[in-house]
């Protein structure tokens, strides 16, 4: 018997989706470029290649189409190798960037995209901008490509004319490579092509657009927590803001000693803002709406509706991000009266965030969120293999 069946008889296997094997092969893809190209390229591609094949057809080793494995093959390949290039590309874009603005003194124009307080020792706010424009100081030549990257700006003290959405000049900024290797992934992760600590930053308005999107949500986001802040007890609004608006602009104080009761009963876990949280509230609404003789699309609808707001008032997190994904795959599916499968839909979560910024990989929240989700959903999917093998 072949080595595939013996092993899907032994653990009750139930056949993966290509989907899932291709997933896996792209992140391969992503840890082999990361480590700069090993000699196993070609074993994994091919074991790749072959498993999705088996696993499609449940066939043994000497049945292969010669045809339909070349094809396997080559789709494995892409997958491989796109998550190569998608790393590489990452990379390349912050390392183009950052070598052509090194050791330079500069002019920047951009748009602010936000504005918020800093925990970084001597600076209590930090600026993101979105570049439209790099020059040299007091010259007039572009150093540097510009495709919407952004930057992080540390200042002392916020100019109070700033707002968000502003067109701002940056002058005479001082541009040097960071030299923690950690950090300069951290950037990469959250977007970030440049880091700038400016004691003194002279930065000019040169346009306040009338209206703005970012400004809007901004500011009315700003307002819901300076009115919460002043209308319940600090304990209450740190809890309130760590779990259910993923900001850490609180009182130390309060937090820590809510952060003491949380281990010492062994739940610190949620203080953490997860998709947990995403769901509880889907449920309730779910449950309020059941009482309203709505149509099922009309109360779909208005779920997502609640929840896009609900997000734009808040700071994202990774399991934030998943969670509010797998909602919208999931609605989605049951929309359009699609089965929801559970894994399938955090394998194509999981996809979809490493193809937009494959670093996400390496760090510790990503891969406890999708980890464990991943593992609960093929769990879930097992238990309901063996509960149909045991029915035929």
């Amino acid at each position: 018997m072949h080595l595939l069946a013996i092993i899907k008889t032994a653990f009750f296997l139930p056949p993966v989706h290509g989907l899932a094997l291709l997933t896996v092969l792209f992140i391969a893809g992503i840890c082999w470029q990361a480590s700069g190209g090993l000699l196993i390229l070609p074993i994994i591609v091919a074991m790749g290649a072959s498993a999705i094949y088996f696993q499609k057809n449940n066939c043994e080793p000497q049945c292969i189409a010669i045809k339909e494995y070349a094809i396997h093959m080559l789709l494995a390949a892409l997958f491989f190798f796109g998550g190569a290039y998608r790393y590489y590309q990452t990379a390349h874009a912050y390392a183009e960037f950052n070598q052509a603005i090194t050791e330079k003194i500069l002019d920047i124009t951009g748009t602010i995209n936000s504005i918020e307080k800093s925990n970084a020792a001597g600076y209590a706010h930090a600026i993101t901008l979105v570049i439209d424009n790099v020059q040299q100081h007091q010259q007039k030549t572009h150093i540097a490509p510009t495709r919407n990257y952004v930057i992080k700006i540390y200042t002392p003290e916020q100019a109070q004319e700033l707002r968000v959405g502003d067109i701002i000049l940056c002058s005479n900024m001082q541009c040097d490579m960071p030299k923690n290797d950690h950090f300069v992934q951290y950037n990469i992760k959250e977007k970030i092509t440049h880091t700038f600590f400016i004691k003194n930053p002279q930065i000019t308005v040169l346009q306040r657009p009338k209206y703005s999107y970012n400004r809007t949500i901004h500011e009315y986001r700003q307002h819901i927590t300076d009115q919460l802040r002043t209308k319940i007890s600090p304990p209450c609004f740190a809890l309130f803001s760590t779990i259910f608006l993923g900001s850490r602009d609180v009182d130390a104080h309060s937090l820590q000693t809510t952060q003491e009761h949380f281990i010492a009963w062994g739940i610190a876990h949620y203080l953490a803002r997860s998709g947990l949280h995403l769901v509880l509230i889907i449920i309730m609404l779910m449950m309020l709406l059941r009482f309203l003789p709505l149509h099922f699309y009309l109360k779909q609808a208005i779920v997502i509706f609640i929840i896009m707001g609900y997000t734009c008032m808040t700071w994202f997190t990774i399991s934030y991000l998943r969670s509010f994904l797998m909602f919208i795959l999931s609605t989605l599916c049951m929309t359009l009266l699609i089965e929801v499968q559970l894994f399938h839909i955090v394998t194509l979560t999981a996809l979809g965030i490493l193809l937009e910024n494959p670093f996400q990989l390496f760090f510790l929240d990503f891969q406890l969120s999708f980890a464990l989700t991943a593992a609960l959903a093929w769990y879930s999917y097992l238990n309901q293999y063996k509960k149909i093998k045991t029915l035929i």
